[in-house]
């Protein structure tokens, strides 16, 4: 009888585990498809920007994760939308850095990967808005 009750308690640990496990691994997956989303949103507005016609240009960009719009007359609003997501998306990776040992080292050097991206991208954009005027200094 003690047999199968510590069978079965270390059956539903494992289980407990697995389930984690998998959570964790689901969270790193998230995080590298959030980068890449916005990553590609900031790729189309750069090639809308490099056009560089006289017309005006409104485009919303729906992705799985966000809804980001930009208009050509306004891109104040679309550099807080980018910046709004950028900073959720480092509230995710916030959640996951702490499970860093729970990834196997292939999975960590990718998101860390990511990582480095968005932290890129965060550069650029306030580096976009400084350029544009959008800082206020003082």
């Amino acid at each position: 009888m003690r047999y199968e009750v510590a069978l079965l308690i270390l059956l539903v640990v494992y289980l407990l585990w697995q389930i984690y496990v998998m959570k964790t691994r689901e969270d790193g997956i998230c995080f590298c498809m959030q980068v890449r989303e916005i990553l590609k949103v900031n790729e189309e507005v750069e090639k809308i920007e490099a056009e560089n016609t006289d017309e005006l240009i409104t485009s919303t960009f729906y992705g799985r994760y966000f809804l980001i719009e930009y208009d050509c007359e306004k891109p104040r609003s679309y550099f807080a939308q980018m910046e709004n997501a950028v900073m959720k998306i480092m509230k995710q990776y916030d959640k996951i850095a702490n499970k860093e040992f729970d990834f196997t080292t292939e999975d960590w050097t990718f998101i860390r990967e990511n990582y480095q991206l968005l932290e890129d991208l965060k550069c650029q954009l306030r580096y976009q808005k400084w350029v544009r005027g959008f800082y206020m200094t003082g």
